[in-house]
């Protein structure tokens, strides 16, 4: 997909100042303190502008006027080089998508935001950027590029900074993915997971120049996972165990005991609600999935959403346990059992009766979503983007179909059929017997029968 921002402005003429293409040329947009001297001009005017730039942003912060002045070098990954002004974007909602050839996860979500600039071709320019301090060479690069394409059949049609300095400054960062926000109005959002970059995000920048994102900061447990502070002061407490939401300074970590003077502390921080619910009921939960669910019909849809959307921050807690005393595992593991039933008022327990479920098979419209062996695109989050499942095995698509599902599903856990399926954006909305019907034209029935099955039944606990 040719990268619409590009396409627009590609026809247009710069002018650029000699001194900044020379500043391109030696520096790489960003010019160290002790080589300043030798790179930049004596005009005092341009080194007032160069020195804006030097200068780490805030979330709220206004672009300084000498950056929409620099220049901008765009790789196409074929060799092809073009050379524009960051004021050529001026007025859209810019995107910076940080990326490196070690992190799967950036490479992988190019499609979905070639998807979101396609639908917003002259309000958004998205542009990726790959750090100089990822030592990404050319060479490694293209080999990585190159795997993608003999894997998938995959060009990435967006365009690329390279051995970016500049941009790495301006919106300091220590872990990737990681996006950086401009609203149409210049002012700097923040920097974002890459989950944020949403229809309904930039549906609702472009009303207000505001969206409710989770900003994400220079995560202080980068080096260390485990390194991470009681999240409330323990000074003077005896006993603390609570549940809390999202923290942006951290990076998750999962739970350990810590024995120290005497006193123990038991903490996990950014964990998704699936997640902590295993932790909290591993023997009624162990072994079954969420296809094997069963809810209580006033809770049904928040905890569905709850256990689809594992990467919104809104669905992101963390917990501390502070005793001081030596208690063991078990002990701890109880503590966060009755905080985490406290906390979302649920009843978790394991039963086996005869119950209403769905069994899978397939009918002879399934050879027609069989993957086409495209680059993998997995976006199974109801809302205001389409859910698709691209070159995704059924089994995993068939395990998220439970959000859309009134009793559980059956079905063959061996199938390792990949498949390319889209659900309408209604299709939430639509009864359930259009569900059903909708599945069965793309090859899927689901056959409705009582049998006796081992489910997790969730309440509201009373």
């Amino acid at each position: 997909m040719e990268n619409q921002y590009i396409k627009v402005v590609n026809g247009l003429r710069y002018a650029v100042w000699f001194a900044f293409i020379m500043l391109l040329i030696c520096s790489g947009f960003l010019v160290a303190k002790s080589m300043e001297k030798k790179h930049l001009t004596d005009s005092t005017a341009l080194q007032d502008k160069v020195q804006d730039l030097f200068q780490a942003l805030k979330p709220g912060d206004k672009m300084p006027e000498s950056f929409w002045d620099m220049p901008m070098e765009l790789d196409d990954f074929k060799g092809k080089k073009s050379n524009f002004k960051f004021g050529d974007m001026k007025g859209r909602i810019i995107i910076f998508d940080f990326w490196a050839t070690t992190c799967k996860s950036c490479i992988e979500n190019i499609p979905h935001m070639e998807q979101i600039q396609g639908k917003y071709p002259d309000e958004l320019a998205i542009i990726l950027v790959n750090s100089k301090r990822n030592r990404d060479t050319p060479g490694r690069i293209n080999a990585t590029m190159k795997r993608y394409k003999e894997q998938y059949k995959y060009d990435i049609g967006l365009f690329t900074i390279l051995e970016d300095t500049l941009l790495t400054t301006l919106f300091p960062h220590n872990a990737i993915p990681s996006t950086a926000w401009i609203n149409q109005e210049g002012i700097y959002m923040g920097n974002t997971m890459s989950n944020e970059v949403n229809e309904k995000n930039l549906e609702s920048i472009l009303k207000t120049g505001k969206a409710d994102m989770a900003v994400t900061q220079i995560y202080r447990n980068f080096e260390n996972r485990n390194d991470v502070p009681p999240l409330r002061d323990t000074a003077g407490q005896k006993f603390i165990s609570e549940i809390t939401g999202y923290n942006p300074y951290y990076l998750p970590t999962y739970p350990n005991v810590i024995h120290k003077n005497g006193h123990t502390s038991y903490q996990m921080v950014n964990n998704s609600f699936s997640f902590m619910l295993y932790e909290a009921y591993k023997k009624e939960v162990e072994g079954l999935a969420w296809t094997d669910y069963v809810f209580e019909p006033a809770i049904i849809d928040d905890i569905k959403y709850k256990l689809l959307s594992g990467e919104a921050t809104d669905n992101t807690f963390s917990y501390q346990l502070y005793v001081r005393d030596s208690i063991n595992q078990f002990q701890a593991e109880e503590h966060f059992r009755e905080a985490f039933s406290k906390y979302f008022s649920l009843k978790v327990e394991r039963k086996k009766s005869e119950i209403p479920i769905y069994i899978v098979s397939y009918n002879e419209h399934f050879d027609k979503i069989k993957t086409k062996g495209e680059m993998p695109v997995i976006q199974p989050y109801p809302g205001s983007d389409p859910v698709q499942y691209r070159n995704v095995s059924v089994q995993m698509f068939l395990a998220n179909l439970f959000y859309y599902l009134d009793r559980p599903l059956v079905f063959d856990n061996t199938n390792t059929t990949y498949i390319d399926l889209t659900l309408p954006p209604d299709f939430g909305k639509k009864s359930m017997q259009d569900r059903l019907s909708f599945l069965e034209q793309q090859g899927i029935r689901l056959t409705p029968v009582t049998m006796p099955k081992e489910y997790v039944f969730i309440s509201q606990k009373k």
